[in-house]
Order: C-alpha cells, then sequence, then structure tokens
C-alpha cells in the first residue's frame, strides 16, 4: 500500500512538471512572435568569378585558345550560374555550372579566329587579352635513337 505522504509528492512532482512546461511554452512562444527567437539558415547560393586564364596569349590563324576561370559559390545553398563567353565584344558560348555551397569549378571554353589582330575576351565581369598572328607555327624540334658515351662525366 502506497502512503498519502508519497502520493502527495508525486501530485507536487506533476505540479511543478506542468509549471516548467507551461512556462517554457510560454516563452518560445512570446520569443517567437516578437521576432527574438534566431532561426538559423543557410546563406542563399551566390557566386564569385576569380583567375581569368587564356592559353596561348599568341597564336596562329585558326589555332585554338583555351580560356577558364574559376567560379565559387561562397553560399551555403547549392544553386546554378551561367558564364557567358565574348570575344570583341561577340557572344561565342554559354555555360552553366551547378555547385554546392563552399565549393568552386574551373569552366573552360575554346575559341579559335581566323582573322590577324588583337582579341578582348570576357567572361564572368573579368577580361584578356590574347593575338593572332599569320606566323607559321615554330617548328617540331624531334630526336630520337640518342645515346650519349660515356653516361658519366667529369667537370673539365
Amino acid at each position: 500500500m502506497v502512503s498519502r505522504s508519497a502520493i502527495t509528492k508525486v501530485k507536487a512532482l506533476f505540479i511543478i512538471d506542468v509549471i516548467i512546461v507551461a512556462v517554457a511554452a510560454g516563452s518560445y512562444l512570446y520569443l517567437h512572435s516578437t521576432g527574438g527567437l534566431a532561426v538559423v539558415t543557410s546563406k542563399p547560393a551566390e557566386f564569385t568569378v576569380t583567375d581569368l586564364a587564356v592559353q596561348p596569349l599568341e597564336a596562329g590563324l585558326g589555332e585554338p585558345i583555351t580560356i577558364s576561370v574559376n567560379v565559387t559559390n561562397v553560399g551555403g545553398e547549392e544553386g546554378s550560374y551561367s558564364l557567358n563567353l565574348t570575344v570583341n565584344d561577340l557572344f561565342k558560348g554559354n555555360q552553366t555550372v551547378l555547385l554546392f555551397g563552399g565549393n568552386s569549378s574551373i569552366v573552360g571554353f575554346t575559341d579559335a579566329e581566323n582573322a590577324e589582330g588583337n582579341y578582348v575576351v570576357k567572361i564572368g565581369g573579368l577580361s584578356g587579352t590574347f593575338t593572332i598572328t599569320n606566323l607559321p607555327p615554330p617548328p617540331a624540334l624531334s630526336i630520337s635513337n640518342l645515346v650519349a658515351n660515356p653516361y658519366e662525366g667529369w667537370a673539365n
């Protein structure tokens, strides 16, 4: 048989628990309604474009030019970013990159021009230049079956 004092203690603990829950719920509702409750959200996708590279800086007619940039999602959420390549203000191509928050990717384009001159490349707010010349490419040097005798030597 349970004593009256034990039942009274259980009732008292139950009342204290109800009061604690009521205070917690009331505090939560008050903070939520006044905007005092901070809600953690991640920063939306935001992109930066850096490190424009144009290779080679000088090429012959019709030779390929590689243009690349580094795209970084500095936000916290996944997002996509579209890059437009223009050469001398003429649209040459578009690529879209999908990146998770905090990730980077190198995006590359290839261009070839058939007229001599200086060209201005623009991509993602960055610009660079390359030159097309009518000079023939340098001859390729080929060495085969090279033998060095002796294999080792002394200075002087």
